[in-house]
């Protein structure tokens, strides 16, 4: 079935966003695999241990000065072990964002056999919902491009 020339007219719009969409999720495929390969470098369980085995020694120190150590220590294993955290978290909420963008475009060329069965009032309409899918999907790629970035900004 050829493409009428109103619903290519009418697709235009929603390519482009797909389009801008495929560059966010490259870019943020891109940082996941960075996160992901840092990950793969520690293990959060020795840090946890880390954390234990300060406390106990804090618990068990009579020198003052040597606890205050201890303690400055303990409070920097603790940020390693929450930054762990907010990386592992940030990987999972990047993964689940390509998901959803891959289940999107996967339902789009059923979208536009749709499309080229509708009248051009109910085609209009579909149009509409489909780019205003897409543009959220955008806008939440966009929201957790800025988290990564203040996360990153935290870290360093």
């Amino acid at each position: 079935m050829k493409t009428p020339d109103d619903v290519k007219a009418n697709l235009a719009v929603v390519l482009m966003t797909v389009e801008e969409l495929e560059a966010r999720a490259t870019k943020l495929a891109e940082r996941a695999e960075a996160i992901a390969s840092y990950l793969s470098t520690v293990d959060p369980r020795a840090v946890e241990a880390g954390v234990r085995e300060l406390a106990e020694r804090i618990a068990v120190t009579p020198d003052t000065e040597a606890r205050t150590h201890y303690e400055s220590a303990k409070k920097a294993r603790e940020e390693h072990l929450a930054t762990l955290i907010e990386l592992s978290n940030a990987k999972e909420r990047i993964f689940a964002s390509l998901v959803t963008i891959c289940a999107s475009t996967d339902a789009l060329p059923a979208k536009i056999v749709r499309m080229r069965a509708l009248d051009s009032e109910a085609m209009d309409t579909m149009t509409g919902n489909l780019r205003e899918e897409l543009e959220r999907m955008n806008d939440d790629m966009k929201s957790l491009e800025e988290t990564l970035q203040s996360l990153s900004e935290a870290v360093a």
